[in-house]
């Protein structure tokens, strides 16, 4: 499935007021899901359910909602659509 791109540099950013923003582009309409994972590999939060329009995209994660301590993390970002679903895997720090 070839159907989110993210950019080749990593665009996932620590804001001042606890906000991570995750960027990526979608082909076409999808539901997006992410988990965040520690780096012992247990689960620290899900954000799912969102369906968004095709484009270039951000989805908004407040690290202090989410009780996620400052450190490095994997988060894994479900892509599912009408011509089937894709994970892509990628690494973020929170100051």
């Amino acid at each position: 499935m070839e159907n989110v791109n993210f950019p080749k540099e990593e665009k996932s950013q620590k804001e001042l007021n606890g906000n991570t923003v995750i960027s990526f582009e979608l082909d076409r309409v999808s539901d997006i899901s992410i988990e965040i994972y520690d780096l012992k590999g247990s689960k620290c939060a899900t954000v799912s359910g969102k369906n968004m329009a095709a484009g270039e995209r951000q989805i908004t994660i407040n690290t202090f909602d989410l009780r996620i301590a400052p450190g490095s993390y994997v988060y894994h970002l479900q892509v599912t659509n009408d011509t089937g679903s894709a994970t892509e895997c990628r690494t973020l720090n929170i100051i």
